[in-house]
């Protein structure tokens, strides 16, 4: 499936304040125009917008790590309606009652790392080794 050159990642949006969240707003945007210099000033107003871009392309958009319902309407409109036909959208996030009432297409539910893996990870972001001296 062809999303028409429109990819978007948007990472930590469950981390970010409200500064941090009118830059993803404003690189979601970005992404959609594909146009610099954005002026961007409200969250709530900057919805419209990003609603009005989301119906005229088919895009593949990716929220990571939402950890609450509020922020996924900050990105993406609860009404399928606003999305063109073909469009996905992916959300990560460690509460799974949050997608209970999102209707969702399908539900993937990822199996939690070993002590063994856990370690592995761990070690290589703290030492930049496998495995701790």
């Amino acid at each position: 499936m062809e999303f028409e050159g429109v990819v978007s990642l948007l990472e930590n949006v469950g981390v970010a304040n409200q500064d941090t969240l009118l830059l993803l707003q404003k690189r979601l945007l970005h992404d959609l125009l594909k146009v610099q210099g954005l002026e961007m000033y409200d969250l709530n107003s900057n919805i419209n917008e990003i609603k009005t871009r989301l119906c005229q392309k088919r895009i593949l958009l990716v929220l990571d790590n939402i950890t609450e319902k509020h922020q996924i309407e900050f990105f993406s409109p609860r009404d399928r309606e606003w999305f063109q036909y073909g469009s996905r959208i992916l959300i990560t996030t460690r509460e799974e009652w949050l997608l209970k009432d999102l209707k969702e297409d399908d539900n993937y539910m990822l199996p939690g790392l070993g002590s063994k893996e856990s370690l592995q990870l761990m070690s290589g972001h703290a030492f930049g080794k496998d495995q701790p001296k």
